[in-house]
């Protein structure tokens, strides 16, 4: 869930990128992408597991890497994953600069030098202290597992269906509503008191 949302800044540039954009023709790139994906993963968590079985470490290259270091398709390997990285991470910091813009400072639309340089020296800053001080990617996808899943479960959809069915909803809407706002409201924060715990 956690990585299927980082997905979503690059949705809008392919769509725009489609020769006619469509939903039928996205529903289409998309299912070939998720298609790819779920081969690809496929393959290499089978081939992991039959070359070590259950000693497979949290990151499948981290293990080839411990088997046989010098060999030269794992080093091609690992520099396929950091040229992947690398490309990778302008494409996600620009979603994050702008999520951020957009939620913490006064006048978001308007453009200035030492917000733009603050906030992307903060997001780079705080992915390399992850990078330097993390040692296992698995504590990283623990953490975000954990509160993302919540979020999308649970907190997010309720606090979506809360606000829809407010004060600036339709008086029917707000009449049928009534009663279930208020069951929502107590799952929503029963949920945000489990997993805090």
């Amino acid at each position: 869930m956690f990585f299927s949302f980082m997905c979503h800044a690059s949705m809008l540039p392919i769509y725009a990128e489609l020769r006619k954009p469509s939903l039928p023709r996205m529903q289409k790139v998309a299912a070939i992408s998720i298609l790819n994906v779920l081969l690809l993963y496929l393959t290499s968590a089978t081939l992991g597991y039959l070359t070590f079985y259950n000693r497979v470490e949290s990151e499948l290259l981290l293990t080839y890497s411990l088997y046989n270091p010098d060999d030269p398709l794992i080093v091609i390997s690992r520099l396929m994953v950091i040229i992947c990285v690398m490309l990778s991470v302008p494409l996600l910091h620009y979603p994050a600069r702008k999520t951020i813009i957009l939620s913490m400072f006064p006048n978001p639309d308007q453009f200035f030098w030492w917000r733009h340089i603050l906030v992307m020296v903060g997001v780079l800053s705080v992915s390399v202290v992850f990078v330097l001080f993390v040692p296992n990617i698995r504590d990283i996808f623990g953490i975000a597992g954990a509160t993302s899943s919540a979020s999308l479960l649970a907190i997010f959809p309720s606090a979506f269906f809360i606000r829809l069915t407010g004060k600036d909803a339709t008086p029917s809407v707000r009449s049928e509503y009534s009663g279930r706002r208020k069951i929502v409201s107590l799952y929503s924060a029963s949920v945000t008191l489990v997993t805090n715990l």
